[in-house]
């Protein structure tokens, strides 16, 4: 069953832990997001943040019939729920945001090999896990307007063995549109936690060595295809 409250309290479900549950098992570093100038502040926060919360929670409820359809294969399902990830998440923003200063050192054709790389290498590691996670009831609880008029939607996981977990998105808005720019789990930043794995080869070989590596990790097969295994990225 589904949790609803008032106004920016939304329906969600299992959909929402299972973009983010094998992060949680793998991040544990706290770092925020980079710090960005603040914005303007919105006049009426209240119904700025209702279209990023609205996003969140009709994303949810598409992947939970995907999730909960009995005729999808699993590799059927994780497409589909991959699709509709995909669709809301600013890989862009997230992979300058995990690059740093790196990002400036990479030429047009190197930053969107990156951020193609980096989105599957998401995928590979993490999306094939998301079976695991049906039944787990997840509560949107509010949002905030956050520096550079960035939204965070306030999440908790409601049972199972996670229960009382926090989970929650951040969004930004371009072009008039919401996308999510980050993931925080119980604090923990998961653009903050990329940044941190790939430290070391950024530091001893550079972007474009860390391109290369992702591009070898993610033409690799997996063993088994039903429960990858995620794999830090190293030399």
């Amino acid at each position: 069953m589904i949790r609803t409250s008032r106004r920016h309290l939304e329906r969600a479900s299992a959909a929402q832990y299972t973009l983010v549950a094998a992060v949680l098992l793998t991040f544990f570093a706290q770092v925020g997001v980079a710090s960005a100038a603040r914005s303007n502040p919105p006049e009426d926060p209240e119904a700025f943040v209702v279209a990023p919360t609205q996003l969140v929670a009709e994303t949810l409820e598409e992947i939970i019939s995907v999730l909960q359809d009995p005729t999808l294969s699993p590799a059927t399902r994780r497409q589909k729920i991959e699709a509709l990830a995909f669709a809301v998440f600013d890989f862009k923003t997230m992979s300058k945001l995990v690059l740093a200063r790196n990002w400036k050192k990479l030429d047009a054709g190197e930053r969107e090999e990156f951020v193609a790389q980096f989105k599957v290498y998401l995928s590979r590691n993490y999306g094939s896990r998301l079976d695991r996670f049906r039944q787990t009831e997840v509560v949107i609880s509010g949002a905030r307007v956050e520096p550079r008029n960035d939204v965070t939607v306030f999440s908790a996981i409601a049972d199972g063995e996670y229960a009382g977990v926090k989970l929650d998105y951040r969004l930004r808005q371009r072009s008039g549109q919401w996308r999510v720019i980050d993931v925080v789990i119980e604090g923990v930043s998961l653009v903050a936690n990329f940044r941190s794995q790939f430290r070391e080869i950024l530091s001893r070989k550079g972007p474009k060595a860390l391109i290369s590596q992702l591009r070898k990790k993610n033409q690799q097969p997996s063993s088994d295809p039903s429960d990858e295994r995620a794999t830090e990225t190293g030399s």
